[in-house]
């Protein structure tokens, strides 16, 4: 009746609804359900036709509420999850990669730790490497002392010559202490060649960086200036006396003299002497060190030992007392098996 009412309106939906259409076949159904659930646990579970026909045949069901047959019962959806936990639950196989060849040839030794004993000789080896050998010092003084004597002999030889020129010069200028201003000037003259010479010989010989005391150097400069002050005016007969100061100091300069140009190479010895000292005392807090280190080490090994040997003790009691209990134990079972 509604139908023909509203043949004649146009864009009207003729078409049937979807839960007006035929159930499908129940035997079709029902082969389809076994193939795929071919041993579980609901094979004899009824097939879904079967329920839809049942609930159709419910005399209760009204058309205005909700239409509720495509729905499952409660033990046939609890059954549906059941199987889905456990096929989420079944362990899944991951392949795994062989190991690379390369990996077989890598030492296992470095992983391993390095047993005391071993690391011992290892200190022991340096401590031989690090000593050094008292004679090879000896010997190295020795070399020193030769070198030091060649010097010396050689610049005693050279002060020698300058020494002897220098008292033939004087001697002249006390021979002949009236000649007039004019001939003095080849003494000077004389002794600026002679300054010029010494200085070659210096700078051949190579002791011309040495330099002398400040203090020695303005002496002698004073001593030269008087000397040149008492030749020029000879006639004046009331110059002062020469100071105490330089009558003490005149001696020791000519003592001194001789041996002004080895001074410097004598303090540079004496300095790589001293450096030499200083880098053999610390060498020897080193050794002392490592004695103590090797010390404690070996107090370490003997109370390691010690705790070795009582572990063993208590191991070896610990099992003798096992076997004597398997052994009552045995015992036991033998007495109750012949009961």
């Amino acid at each position: 009746m509604n139908a023909a009412k509203y043949s004649t309106l146009p864009d009207i939906d003729t078409a049937q609804d979807v839960y007006e259409t035929d159930d499908p076949i129940p035997s079709t159904l029902n082969a389809s359900r076994h193939k795929g659930e071919a041993g579980s646990d609901d094979e004899g579970a009824p097939s879904r036709s079967a329920i839809r026909g049942s609930r159709t045949t419910e005399v209760g069901a009204s058309k205005d509420e909700l239409d509720s047959s495509n729905l499952m019962e409660h033990d046939e959806a609890s059954k549906k999850f059941r199987k889905a936990e456990k096929r989420r639950d079944r362990p899944r196989t991951h392949y795994a990669y062989p190991p690379s060849p390369t990996d077989s040839d890598t030492p296992i030794e470095p992983l391993r730790p390095i047993p005391l004993s071993r690391r011992l000789r290892a200190l022991q080896a340096e401590m031989m490497k690090m000593a050094v050998d008292p004679g090879e010092l000896i010997r190295g003084l020795v070399d020193v002392r030769g070198r030091l004597e060649k010097i010396r002999k050689g610049q005693e030889g050279r002060g020698r010559l300058v020494g002897v020129i220098l008292r033939d010069g004087d001697k002249e200028s006390e021979s002949q202490p009236a000649k007039p201003a004019e001939a003095e000037k080849p003494n000077v003259r004389s002794i600026v060649e002679m300054d010029r010479r010494v200085g070659e010989l210096e700078k051949l010989v190579g002791s011309s960086t040495a330099t002398l005391d400040e203090l020695l150097l303005s002496d002698l400069d004073r001593a030269s200036a008087s000397q040149h002050s008492h030749r020029r005016h000879p006639s004046q007969s009331n110059a002062a006396p020469p100071s105490q100061i330089q009558e003490q100091v005149l001696p020791l300069l000519s003592r001194l003299g001789p041996s002004l140009p080895h001074i410097p190479h004598i303090l540079t010895r004496l300095r790589t002497l001293s450096a030499l000292h200083s880098s053999a005392g610390q060498f020897e807090k080193d050794q002392r060190k490592m004695r103590e280190a090797l010390g404690e080490l070996e107090s370490a090994i003997g109370t390691i030992e010690k705790s070795l040997e009582e572990n063993r003790g208590v191991v070896r009691g610990n099992v003798s007392g096992l076997e004597n209990r398997i052994e009552l134990l045995m015992k036991r079972v033998e007495e109750l098996g012949r009961h």
